[in-house]
Formats: C-alpha cells, sequence, structure tokens
C-alpha cells in the first residue's frame, strides 16, 4: 500500500542519487513490464546513457528497495470506452488517506499533473473510487453520470480514476505518483504518521 511516507522517502532517496523523480517512475514502469534500455529510450525519447545511469544506479544502490515497491505497489488499470475524446485510468494501490487528500485537495492535484506534464489539456477529469462510490469533486452530478455510464467496472477497487484526453502510458503514470508526492508534500502531511 504506498503511503505518503512511503513516497516522501521515495523522493527522498531519488534526490540523494541525483536523479528525476518523473524519469525515475518512468524507467521504472517500463522495466516492471519487460522493457528494455533501448526500448525505454525509444518510447520515452531519454537518451540511452540517461537510462542506463537510471537502471544501473537503482539496481545496484542496497537503499532503494522501497522506490521498486512504490512502482510494484500501483496498480494501474486502463478501461475501454467508446468515447474518442479521453481514456479512464484507475490508479489503486493508494492508502485510504490519500485518496481522502486527493478528494478534498482535487484542484491542487489536477494543477501538479497539468504541470508536471506541460499541458493544461492534458486531462478531461480527476475521480476518486472507493468500494461502494465514485465520486468526482465538483463536478455536476448530470455530468457525473456521463462518465461512470462510459466505463465498467471489472472489481471494486480504491483507486484515483482519471480521464485522459492524451494518455501516455508510464510517462503519465509516472506523472501521477509525482503528483501525489507533491500533494503530500504541499500539505505536510507527517511523515511519520504515513498519513
Amino acid at each position: 500500500m504506498i503511503t505518503c511516507r512511503i513516497l516522501h522517502k521515495a523522493l527522498n532517496t531519488i534526490k540523494s542519487l541525483d536523479l528525476d523523480e518523473k524519469t525515475t517512475y518512468t524507467v521504472l514502469f517500463m522495466r516492471r513490464t519487460g522493457y528494455g534500455r533501448i526500448a525505454i529510450t525509444k518510447y520515452t525519447g531519454l537518451q540511452e546513457r540517461s537510462v542506463r545511469r537510471i537502471i544501473e544506479t537503482i539496481e545496484n544502490s542496497p537503499f532503494t528497495n522501497h522506490i521498486i515497491q512504490v512502482v510494484d505497489s500501483l496498480d494501474v488499470v486502463e478501461f475501454k470506452t467508446s468515447s474518442k475524446h479521453y481514456h479512464p485510468v484507475l490508479y489503486s494501490g493508494l492508502e485510504q488517506s490519500i485518496l481522502d487528500t486527493i478528494r478534498k485537495n482535487i484542484v491542487l492535484f489536477r494543477d501538479y499533473i497539468v504541470i508536471s506534464t506541460g499541458d493544461p489539456w492534458k486531462l478531461e477529469v480527476i475521480g476518486v473510487v472507493y468500494v461502494n462510490t465514485r465520486d468526482f469533486p465538483g463536478l455536476p452530478e448530470n455530468l457525473r453520470r456521463v462518465y461512470l455510464n462510459e466505463i465498467d467496472f471489472v472489481e471494486n477497487k480504491n483507486g484515483v480514476l482519471i480521464y485522459w484526453r492524451k494518455y501516455k502510458r508510464y510517462i503519465d503514470d509516472a506523472v501521477v505518483l509525482t503528483a501525489i508526492t507533491n500533494l503530500c508534500n504541499a500539505l505536510h502531511i507527517d511523515e511519520n504518521t504515513g498519513n
């Protein structure tokens, strides 16, 4: 389960290794699904030397298991939809307190995603999914139904549901982790308690 505490610890470790958070997470997401250095380079546009440095640094450091744990803990579920305008993705494996924080600070969370991607048109809408409820904070009820009717939930999972207008797997997944870390830090959520 991903907590603010483990995200804060991962960020500190990534910085201490002189790596970039979003790039590191992107490379690790791709490695997790079997991509090699050359494929990662082609997909991301990063230099092969940079990709190799990230992989070797993470694999050779005895203090990076929690970074890999963060990537392994985030479950990314893509949904098929008839819409050509957006691509729904559910990010689960997040502690309930993170979901509550995102729900209460949805605009700030969205801002962090937009800043990280550099694209204000990247997102359609963000929701928070609990076992029995699907909430789109700030969205009128008639619009909520439109988005919820577009997808068929196979499993009841808690998570953040993002409708991307332009979704680039792995890179945008790393953006979500970075945005959650920024939200935890901005709100000074106590790293010692994990909340």
